[in-house]
């Protein structure tokens, strides 16, 4: 069985039936893998850290078990937020030097930061400006990943499946975050003194590892080399990729959309700096929409209450009743398995099928419904003491942090990229607003311009027209060849 077989069985939409089958094939697959390791890289972060704080060992090490509550909860705070400062930094510089240099050098860079900024953590015994200095390195690399690896996998996926291939990247995000949970959870049970939290902080180093050596086997996205002018190489990597001869009616399709993008681009832009940019980004008006679109989705998706289980899950399930350490880091263990299960079936089955703005709108109403349920419990239920099972309404409220990650992992998290209540009025918000946001299924990335407004394809055949017609062409040539075997 093909991989395109497979494809047909689950995803729906016209343009998996008309491209030609032979685009979608094993090695998109494994281009978006290996790009998308940066995704389990931030989810191994965010698993290993929320897990670490509540070690014993780690807060004798860091002094955290001498300081009064207040104190120990804002040095906390600090040693986790400490990332995402870099984080920011990393997000803002990668665009400049991925458009400069590649998408393929600025990947293997991520993976460079991710992996100096893992082992400095691990080692750094008790020195707090050695922990932060590693937290904020590592955050430099995991910003940097969150814009490249998506946008790498996207210039590099068949249209039809792009969805599919994009939501790897929280796929491989929430299985690092559960492998994460249960190195914590071993490291807890099994390993003695320091060792207990310095492995899981030399465990991030891993995913860091994996995308240094699996980039060097890919090629440079074919858009960015269309971007340079380079044309012989973007056609050449575009076969490679599509399993196609340069001279076929697809690959030259896809290149004349490219050419027709960029054209256009440029007769808007005179120039190609930062402030051209900027001025593009900003004063055209459907560019501005796509820009504030894509800010106010990433900035649900982080209001969403998502960021603060996963840093935190331990301390949350300790606070619905699970007073145990060993047992919350357990439960958060479960939390990651329902993660990885319930994005699965999404990008298998639903992403490409059911459509963004559909995903959106349900999840969305999920997630709320489970935030006001937790923050209502947690307000006016029942204090449980150490010793005390949680009350069946209190199961409920811990039922409802899984039913939250399997709705989040089925619509906010993949489609995009504690206080209950906020989390729970932005998750309503979210479902309502996304009725608005536009279809992008089957789409190829060119043609994303002409959904907002900004060119004009209507002089340019469609990708599916030109597989029609390759397929007409293939026809007749195998109707001539049986013909002249007659003869």
């Amino acid at each position: 069985m093909t991989f395109h077989s497979v494809l047909r069985r689950v995803v729906r939409n016209d343009a998996i039936r008309v491209d030609p089958p032979e685009i979608y094939n094993w090695r998109v697959l494994a281009l978006a893998t290996s790009a998308c390791f940066a995704g389990a890289l931030f989810g191994v972060d965010a698993g290993i850290i929320g897990g670490v704080l509540v070690m014993p060992d780690f807060q004798r090490e860091f002094g955290l078990d001498t300081r009064p509550p207040s104190a120990a909860a804002d040095l906390s705070g600090n040693l986790v937020t400490t990332m995402q400062a870099g984080a920011v930094a990393g997000a803002l510089i990668s665009s400049p030097f991925a458009d400069r240099k590649g998408r393929k050098p600025a990947l293997l860079a991520v993976a460079v930061t991710g992996l100096v900024g893992g082992l400095m953590q691990a080692f750094s015994y008790g020195h707090l400006s050695v922990f932060y200095i590693g937290r904020f390195i590592e955050g430099i690399g995991l910003g940097a990943g969150t814009m490249l690896a998506p946008t790498y996998v996207s210039e590099n996926s068949p249209r039809a499946i792009r969805g599919f291939l994009v939501g790897f990247f929280q796929l491989l995000l929430v299985m690092g975050g559960m492998t994460a949970y249960f190195i914590n959870y071993g490291s807890l049970l099994h390993l003695p003194g320091k060792a207990s939290w310095m492995v899981p902080l030399g465990c991030q180093s891993i995913c860091p590892t994996l995308l240094f050596f699996s980039m060097l086997f890919c090629p440079e996205s074919p858009r960015w080399l269309a971007s340079q002018d380079r044309w012989d190489k973007a056609s050449s990597v575009l076969s490679d990729v599509r399993h196609l001869p340069p001279e076929h009616p697809y690959i030259q399709q896809e290149l004349l959309e490219m050419r027709t993008q960029l054209d256009q681009e440029r007769a808007i832009m005179q120039d190609t700096g930062f402030w051209a940019l900027q001025k593009e980004c900003w004063t055209i008006p459907t560019n501005r929409q796509r820009a504030l679109l894509t800010i106010g989705i990433i900035t649900f998706q982080q209001w969403s209450g998502t960021g603060a289980i996963n840093y935190y899950a331990p301390t949350i399930f300790k606070s619905l009743g699970l007073s145990s350490t060993t047992t919350a880091l357990f439960a958060q263990g479960v939390y990651g398995i329902v993660k990885v299960v319930s994005c699965s079936i999404f990008i298998f089955f639903l992403a490409d099928s059911l459509g963004r703005r559909m995903s959106f709108m349900w999840s969305g109403s999920v997630q709320a419904f489970c935030m006001f349920f937790l923050g209502f419990y947690v307000r006016f239920g029942p204090k449980i003491a150490v010793d005390e099972s949680p009350p069946p309404v209190g199961i409920a409220a811990l039922a409802m942090v899984y039913i939250f990650a399997a709705a989040f992992n089925m619509g906010w998290g993949p489609v995009a990229w504690v206080a209950y209540f906020i989390f729970g009025s932005v998750n309503f918000v979210m479902a309502i607003v996304a009725f608005w946001i536009p279809e992008t299924k089957g789409i190829s990335l060119e043609r994303m311009d002409e959904v907002f407004g900004i060119a004009d394809f209507s002089k340019i055949e469609d990708l599916g027209v030109a597989a029609k017609h390759a397929r007409r062409d293939d026809d007749a040539d195998q109707v001539e060849d049986a013909q002249v075997s007659k003869v």
